[in-house]
């Protein structure tokens, strides 16, 4: 990294690199050049699960190798994943870890028995959503109140998406792979919603969600009308 390097002409960077580094240089050299600063990428794995198949696929990004072991035991030392696994009939448990480049990353996914509808979620854990799909609350008042339930249990979120308004006035807000407070969005809220009338509808979506206890889980989407499928919820 030096001054002959890219130039920087957005303000975000779309990469699929795993280490970026960037150097600040005042154009009007007031300023001394300090050392390049390293932004370092994380690995995020995720799972496609086929309930009537019991197939299990598992997905990293941006890209990395997978190992995995259903026994409970240190997944870092498994099984080299390379193919979707075909899970058996009864609750079943899937810890997985992922490598490179030095970075690293686990997931334990959970399985119910086949048939069965409830999701095991332990209620004294922390406990995530972490959905393909985009969780929605779809009219201004769901938004608002899981912003405050949010708030309420320590509730953050990731992969979040803010639509205030409606065409052909309408605002999108999208906020990647980073976690989000709730004080954070309200703030931005209220920030983009004075620029349409007060009353403007707003929906919220996210694909994760971090809750300090299984408990908070379950009342939070209770609250606000969420769907937990099989697969969703993630408990170390």
């Amino acid at each position: 990294m030096s001054t002959k390097s890219p130039v920087l002409s957005e303000n975000v960077l779309s990469t699929k690199a795993l280490r970026v580094q960037f150097l600040a240089v005042d154009p009007s050299g007031k300023n001394q050049t300090g050392s390049p600063a390293t932004w370092t990428n994380h690995l995020t794995i995720r799972n496609r699960f086929n309930e009537n198949t019991r197939k299990l696929e598992i997905l990293i990004a941006p890209r990395g190798t997978i190992r995995y072991t259903l026994d409970g035991s240190e997944a870092r030392n498994g099984t080299d994943y390379s193919e979707p696994l075909d899970l058996h009939d009864s609750a079943q448990s899937v810890y997985v870890f992922a490598e490179c480049e030095g970075i690293e990353a686990k997931r334990t996914f959970q399985f119910a028995e086949k048939g069965r509808q409830e999701i095991d979620i332990k209620r004294d854990k922390p406990a995530q959503i972490f959905s393909p799909t985009p969780k929605r609350l779809d009219n201004s008042a769901k938004t608002y109140e899981g912003l405050k339930l949010a708030k309420e249990k320590g509730i953050t979120f990731e992969q979040v998406t803010l639509q205030i308004g409606s065409s052909p006035k309408v605002i999108h807000l999208s906020l990647g792979e980073m976690r989000i407070q709730a004080e954070f969005l309200e703030k931005e809220l209220a920030n983009l919603q004075s620029l349409l009338a007060p009353d403007a509808p707003v929906i919220l979506s996210f694909k994760k969600a971090y809750t300090p206890t299984g408990f908070d889980l379950e009342q939070f989407a209770k609250a606000l009308g969420i769907e937990l499928k099989i697969g969703e919820v993630i408990q170390e």
